[in-house]
């Protein structure tokens, strides 16, 4: 969850962000859940992944095992 940021902050972390640091802010907090639901005033568009993903009202829920992700071995070096 990314709690509200004025503009002159993000400006400033804007290095973390692009750097993927930002977990480390104190306006960002993560939770672990199976399920998760989005309410908001009609009409709200909801992004993952910097893509608009759908309008809420929004339930997701965690299937176990339900995606297989292959992976190259990483580089020794």
């Amino acid at each position: 969850l990314v709690r509200p940021a004025g503009f002159w902050r993000v400006l400033t972390v804007l290095p973390q962000l692009l750097l993927g640091r930002h977990g480390r802010l104190p306006e960002v907090s993560f939770m672990a859940s199976p399920w998760l639901r989005v309410e908001s005033e009609a009409g709200l568009e909801l992004w993952a992944d910097g893509e608009p993903v759908a309008v809420a009202p929004l339930s997701l829920r965690v299937v176990p095992a339900a995606l297989r992700v292959l992976a190259a071995e990483p580089e020794r070096g």
